[in-house]
C-alpha cells in the first residue's frame, strides 16, 4: 500500500493546482463511495463490485423496454436519467413516501446497487438489513433485485421522487407456475 501512496504522492507533486483539486474531489467521491458500502458490510451484507455502465443496460432492458426509443431519447431524455421513465410518467410507479414504505416492504435478500452517472456498482447479498435511510443522501442511485423485477431510485431532485416500481406478475407466469 506504501507504494501506491508514494506513486500518488509523486504524480500530485508534478500536477498543477488546478489539476490536483479535481483529483481531491476524485478522490473524496471514492471515499464517499467506499463509507456508503462499509456501512452495509458492518451491517453483515456481503458487497461484491460490479460494473454500473453494465447494470445501468440490464436496468433498461428490464424496465424500458417497451418503450420506443424515439421517445426514451428525443423526449424524456432517458440518456441524462433512466428515471424518467418516472418523472414522465411512463411507467406508473410509487412516488415519495409511498415509494420508500414499498422500499421498505419489499424482500431484498440479493440486490444491486448502482449509479446513473458513475460506472460504481455492487451486488448486496444478505440484503434485508437495507433501509430507505441508507440511500437519503445519495443522488441518482438505483437499487434492483437480482431478478430485475423491482427498483428503487434516489435522485438528485428535491421534488422528484424516490421512486419505487414493481414489474406487473403476467398471468402467463402465475398459470405456467
Amino acid at each position: 500500500m506504501n507504494r501506491e501512496k508514494e506513486k500518488l504522492q509523486a504524480i500530485i507533486d508534478v500536477l498543477p493546482k488546478k489539476a490536483v483539486t479535481e483529483l481531491l474531489y476524485h478522490a473524496e467521491f471514492t471515499k464517499g463511495r467506499y463509507d456508503f458500502i462499509k456501512g452495509f458490510t458492518d451491517k453483515g451484507v456481503i458487497a461484491t463490485d460490479y460494473d454500473g455502465a453494465y447494470l445501468r443496460k440490464l436496468w433498461e432492458e428490464a424496465f424500458a423496454n417497451t418503450i420506443s426509443k424515439s421517445r426514451k431519447y428525443d423526449e424524456i431524455y432517458f440518456d441524462q436519467f433512466l428515471w424518467h421513465v418516472f418523472s414522465y410518467n411512463d411507467l406508473s410507479c410509487k412516488k415519495g413516501e409511498e415509494a420508500n414504505a414499498a422500499f421498505t416492504e419489499v424482500k431484498k435478500e440479493k440486490c444491486f446497487v448502482f449509479y446513473q452517472n458513475h460506472n460504481y456498482g455492487w451486488l448486496l447479498e444478505s440484503a434485508e438489513k437495507i433501509k430507505v435511510g441508507y440511500f437519503k443522501n445519495e443522488q441518482d442511485v438505483y437499487v434492483v433485485d437480482s431478478d430485475f423485477t423491482w427498483t428503487y431510485i434516489n435522485t438528485h431532485e428535491s421534488d422528484l421522487g424516490p421512486y419505487f416500481y414493481k414489474k406487473p406478475v403476467r398471468l402467463e407466469n402465475i398459470i405456467s407456475n
